[in-house]
């Protein structure tokens, strides 16, 4: 039945085909929910336990006591919070442009996925650009370390760079396991002549086809997660021509610790918030919907998610930030572009 025009029909239907390319966005770029993973809350707004970064790694007595007690854990948590903000996108499903797709269910079903693929995009670059101007910024994570010779040049030494960094965080107690870099700073990895002669005498395929692939820089690194960044957006003014940016720069990389659990007390960077009540339900991560516009002759495709990407730190009474667990968990390298 069509949705009178004050009211929304959720199309789950559409939002299995959103999954689908939501699991394929890293592919494509966009990195941001691997750097601060999503974890689904059944509320919009709260507050969760944090261990303050000086307590990370307390030695606790855990002796005995002689009447058959054991000391209890009073772990020294501190208050974390978080503020899920409403945000989505519409398109108009015009009837006359649906004809062109064919009237039959089919037809419909896929003219609706495509103009909703397209705004679930506008909505994962708009999350990833948040998120890159979080991840890539020197007040959140202060005095980078310098690469001393750019990424891009013959004699450099980026592996001599980020074990800097992973040895910077060790001193900080937390052991790095993702290195994140543009899709640039990616390419001139791969040409890397440091890099290659090591790749080519642990790969000799490598060798034969000339290619660095991220799954050699996992090994060449020894970290895990290698995220490449290469989400443009459009820097111009509406109205104007299209000068096309990269969301990640190609200035700094950043090596740090990424969530692994559903653990919120677990020291990561962040963590993307995402509120179920009144958004994206089951595996979706993002909600769809449709509503009439009769006097355009259109429907309109709405999709949307609530969500806070947020940086963990603890806070004090007045919500500002007390302990900084992220910069324990990330630091910038500088200096790696010519």
């Amino acid at each position: 039945m069509r949705p009178t025009i004050d009211t929304a029909r959720p199309r789950p239907d559409i939002g299995v085909a959103l999954s689908e390319t939501m699991a394929a966005a890293p592919a494509m770029g966009f990195i941001g929910l691997q750097l601060l993973p999503v974890f689904r809350t059944p509320v919009s707004e709260g507050t969760f336990e944090v261990v303050p970064v000086e307590a990370l790694h307390n030695l606790r007595d855990d002796r005995r006591k002689g009447g058959g007690h054991y000391n209890r854990d009073e772990a020294e948590t501190e208050r974390g919070m978080f503020l899920t903000r409403d945000r989505g996108l519409e398109a108009r499903k015009d009837r006359r442009t649906l004809k062109t797709y064919g009237s039959d269910t089919n037809g419909v079903l896929l003219y609706e996925r495509v103009i909703a693929q397209r705004k679930l995009f506008d909505v994962l670059r708009a999350a990833e650009k948040r998120i890159a101007d979080k991840i890539i910024n020197t007040t959140n994570f202060p005095t980078p370390l310098a690469a001393g010779t750019a990424w891009d040049a013959a004699n450099s030494d980026p592996r001599k760079n980020v074990n800097a960094a992973k040895k910077f965080l060790k001193g900080k107690g937390v052991i790095a396991d993702t290195l994140a870099i543009s899709w640039n700073t990616f390419m001139n990895l791969s040409e890397n002549a440091a890099i290659q002669t090591v790749v080519y005498q642990l790969f000799p395929e490598a060798a034969k086809s000339g290619q660095v692939t991220i799954d050699h820089l996992r090994v060449y690194f020894d970290l895990p997660k290698i995220l490449v960044g290469g989400a443009m957006y459009n820097s111009a003014n509406p109205g104007l021509n299209a000068t096309l940016a990269e969301i990640w720069p190609d200035t700094h990389a950043w090596v740090g610790k990424t969530s692994a659990s559903a653990d919120l007390s677990e020291p990561c960077v962040g963590r993307t918030f995402l509120w179920t009540g009144d958004g994206a339900g089951g595996d979706g991560l993002v909600a769809v919907e449709d509503y009439p516009d009769e006097p355009a002759r259109s429907d309109i495709v709405r999709v949307r998610w609530d969500v806070d990407e947020r940086l963990l730190a603890t806070v004090d009474d007045a919500n500002a930030e007390k302990s900084k667990i992220y910069q324990a968990c990330g630091k910038l390298i500088s200096g790696i572009k010519t």
